[in-house]
């Protein structure tokens, strides 16, 4: 089981070798929605390396799927992170402030899988694709994965760059962020198929 913490707090998943002796690589993410979960919402991602850097994305979530929230655009953002640095050996720290993608990356995510995606209210997980998509990413990354929590919107440049690029993609046309990049589509509508067995 791959590496995932929360810094700050004691619960951890580790597997060798130890994180602290690895070098780190730090991301920024964010998701932006308009008319959260309405009909209409369009959703959108940030992932911030710093400046100028090649890896940093600013992505619609895809039109088909599920209704748009902000919670889905969190997640997919970290997802998106995962996916940009799954061959990198050195220890990632996602920075983020969403509590919720946080949870469900390091308090939740192993009882859901263990009660079949159930929350513990017995009902389906919700964004359970995303979740999914979360622990497939988590466990295809040759580092360990850590998250720290930051407080949204209070100047914290990293966090004010992610969601730049996350509100940038919600203000792209539909048809441009198509031919920008398929990455949503893909990604994203192939999780939400398999969604449900």
């Amino acid at each position: 089981m791959r590496q995932t913490k929360l810094l700050g707090n004691k619960r951890a998943r580790s597997r060798s070798p130890s994180p602290q002796k690895l070098a780190v690589v730090a991301v920024y993410t964010d998701g932006a929605c308009s008319s959260n979960g309405h009909a209409g919402a369009r959703g959108g991602i940030g992932v911030y390396f710093g400046p100028r850097d090649e890896r940093n994305v600013s992505e619609r979530l895809p039109a088909d799927g599920p209704a748009h929230t902000n919670q889905r655009a969190e997640l997919a953002a970290i997802v998106r992170a995962l996916e940009v640095t799954k061959h990198v050996r050195e220890r990632l720290l996602v920075h983020t402030d969403s509590a919720y993608s946080i949870g469900c990356a390091t308090l939740w995510l192993a009882g859901w899988k263990r009660n079949g995606w159930r929350n513990s209210k017995k009902e389906p997980v919700a964004n359970q694709d995303l979740v999914r998509a979360l622990d497939a990413a988590i466990e295809a990354r040759r580092g360990p994965t850590e998250f720290r929590k930051v407080k949204g919107h209070s100047g914290d440049p990293g966090n004010e760059a992610a969601d730049a690029l996350a509100t940038r993609a919600i203000q792209t046309p539909t048809a441009a962020a198509a031919a920008a990049d398929d990455w949503p589509t893909r990604r994203l509508g192939r999780m939400h198929n398999k969604q449900i067995e």
